[in-house]
């Protein structure tokens, strides 16, 4: 998989770091995937057992237009995926792993917050793109 979109922050969003795509269950980060903006990307996706997660290591500032972008296999909890900060790969670290991924079939795609409406994304968002491959 593969998602990006161009986003701009003007603040921090609300109750942390507010999503940009949003494919996890209603108020559970355990049945599905996000990716979030706030003091930097984050990707995070439900496994099993465990919440797993990619973190970009640059920081976004207000104000400032960002293509940011994530490819992921589906297979594994985050464990393949990178985060890219205008075209660069961003990674903080190697992703951390844990369960196993549970379907995310019955989540609707939500865009700019999550399904129980309080993770919104605090600033403007454009040219969101979403493929079945990496």
């Amino acid at each position: 998989m593969t998602c990006m979109a161009w986003i701009r922050k003007i603040g921090a969003g609300g109750f942390g770091p507010g999503s940009v795509f949003n494919k996890a269950g209603f108020n559970s980060d355990l049945n599905g995937w996000h990716l979030r903006a706030g003091a930097e990307a984050t990707f995070q996706v439900g496994g099993s057992a465990a919440i797993a997660y990619t973190l970009a290591s640059s920081a976004l500032s207000n104000g400032l237009w960002y293509h940011v972008a994530v490819t992921w296999d589906g297979e594994t909890a985050a464990g393949s995926a990178n985060i890219y900060i205008n075209g660069h790969l961003d990674n903080a670290s190697e992703p951390t792993t844990g369960g196993t991924v549970v379907s995310d079939a019955d989540n609707d795609l939500m865009l700019g917050d999550r399904f129980s409406a309080n993770r919104p994304f605090d600033g403007y968002m454009d040219g969101w793109q979403l493929y079945n491959r990496v």
